[in-house]
Order: C-alpha cells, then sequence, then structure tokens
C-alpha cells in the first residue's frame, strides 16, 4: 500500500467498515462494484477526484491529513528515486531517431567507455540522428548527427542537488573523452 491508502484503509477498519459497506455509505447501487473502486484507492492511493472526495467525507477524514498522507508518499517516492540513482547503472546508448522516437543500443558488458562512446559517434553518424549515453552513475553524454560529443555532465560529488554541465566543441578534451575532429 501507500501512504493515502494506507489512511483510507486504516480509518475504514477503524470505524468497523467492510469495502462494500462504505460503497453503500457513499451511495453506490452496485456496491460490489464500488468495493473494487474502493480497494484499488486503497491499494494505490488514485482514484477519481469525486470518489475520493466522497470516500474521505464518509470517513471524516480531513485535508489537512490527506496532505500530510501525500507528502509522506512523496518522500518515499524521493527516496526511493534516490537509492536507485546512486546503485550500479548499466551502461545504455538511446538514439533520437525522430522528436519523441527513441531505440535502445545493447552494449556488452565488458565493453570500455572509450568504445561504448565510438559505438554512439558511428551510430549517430549513421543514422543521422543524436546519441544520449549513460556511461554510470552521474556521467553521461550527447552525441549530435555529425558524430561530435556535444554535452558531457558528470554529477559533482561536493553534494550539490543539480549535476554539472559542461558543452564541448569538436576539439574539446574533458576527463577521458577525447574528441578527435577528423572522426
Amino acid at each position: 500500500m501507500n501512504p493515502v491508502g494506507n489512511l483510507i484503509a486504516g480509518s475504514r477498519r477503524a470505524q468497523g467498515l467492510t469495502l462494500v459497506s462504505l460503497a453503500a455509505r457513499i451511495g453506490y447501487k452496485n456496491a460490489s462494484k464500488g468495493a473494487r473502486r474502493i480497494a484499488a484507492l486503497e491499494k494505490t492511493g488514485i482514484a477519481h477526484p469525486d470518489l475520493l472526495r466522497s470516500v474521505l467525507t464518509a470517513l471524516s477524514i480531513d485535508e489537512e491529513k490527506l496532505a500530510s498522507a501525500r507528502r509522506d508518499e512523496l518522500s518515499e517516492r524521493t527516496r526511493a528515486f534516490l537509492a536507485a540513482a546512486k546503485g550500479q547503472v548499466q551502461p545504455s546508448i538511446r538514439l533520437r531517431l525522430i522528436p519523441g522516437f527513441h531505440i535502445g543500443v545493447d552494449i556488452p558488458d565488458d565493453t570500455s567507455d572509450a568504445d561504448i562512446e565510438a559505438l554512439a559517434k558511428s551510430k549517430a553518424s549513421r543514422y543521422k540522428c543524436e546519441a544520449h549515453v549513460v556511461l554510470r552513475s552521474g556521467i553521461s553524454m550527447s552525441v549530435n548527427e555529425a558524430g561530435e560529443v556535444v554535452m558531457l555532465r558528470e554529477r559533482r560529488d561536493d553534494g550539490a542537488p543539480q549535476e554539472s554541465s559542461l558543452m564541448l566543441g569538436p576539439r574539446s578534451i574533458v576527463s577521458q573523452f577525447t574528441i578527435d575532429p577528423e572522426e
């Protein structure tokens, strides 16, 4: 469950209501259908605004309790996202063939950063599209249609929430990435 669903389920149980009896209380003629919708609300915390409002009113849950549960849910999602972001990242290349349409390129596990960069450049040049590369957690790059690295992003380790970005030209050298204008 989630904080919003837990709030609703806990309040319903504390009042001794079943899903069917709550559905009947809020006006469902087909109590079984209403019970399924309330069960989904308790499981996901998401429902049509009218259903949510009716359930909150029937259970005497005020807006402040709901707002608090939503803040808790956001905090949980943020913690989960940050934990995943700090984890091991599989290198990947995404080709942007046309706006809104991306395809992935498989990369073998033992491929070096230089080989991944070369593969991204060759695919971007061949298909005349942008390539977005994630090398590992905190390091990514973009390659233009000409096969040139145009952006390298490297997350700073000083605790800053924003990652630092460098715009690169075709003759730039940054970190381990050397861009050869003859390629």
